[in-house]
């Protein structure tokens, strides 16, 4: 198959499983622990960043949605503050499901997933990279990072939603390719 996943049409929010060793490299399995590099990244944890950090890349992320229409946005942003803070008051827990990504010595973004439904299923969180990064392969990068941890934990599928509207058709490409 040349993709991660297949997205069911008619959805606003997009979601469908995928198998969490599907189109990654064969060695993958065997990188462990922080710093990882995979590619052209470097994956490493939050630990050590300040609060704000997780919530100010999100936001960076989507500065065109925010300032072309707030209001729909809004909510959206709180959701991202109350993560945030959840990141780092919970470093053994959500703290733990979440990675930095680096090119080179700059933070491009982040990738985060959510285990609790394991060993069935887990989900794909954020799979974030700022606007002047994309367009390089690191959100498939990361998508192959968030996989690869996933299938540490015993978790053999994964699900993905996206947001809908334009924002989000890159990412939904993506995730078809």
């Amino acid at each position: 198959r040349s993709g991660f996943l297949r997205l069911r049409r008619g959805l606003t929010a997009a979601h469908s499983p995928v198998a969490a060793g599907e189109g990654l490299e064969a060695g993958a399995a065997k990188r462990r622990g922080e710093g990882v590099s995979i590619g052209m990244l470097r994956f490493t944890s939050v630990a050590g960043y300040q609060p704000g950090l997780i919530a100010g890349l999100l936001t960076r992320s989507y500065a065109a949605e925010l300032s072309a229409d707030p209001q729909p946005w809004q909510a959206e942003a709180e959701r991202w503050q109350e993560y945030d803070r959840e990141v780092f008051e919970h470093p053994d827990s959500v703290g733990a499901c979440i990675f930095l990504s680096h090119f080179g010595d700059k933070l491009v973004g982040f990738g985060s997933f959510d285990p609790r439904q394991g060993p069935a299923l887990g989900a794909v969180g954020h799979n974030c990279v700022l606007p002047e990064y994309r367009g390089r392969g690191f959100g498939s990068e990361q998508l192959g990072e968030i996989l690869r941890r996933l299938r540490e934990r015993g978790i053999g599928r994964a699900a993905v939603s996206t947001l809908a509207g334009e924002a989000s058709l890159p990412a939904r490409k993506m995730y078809l390719a």
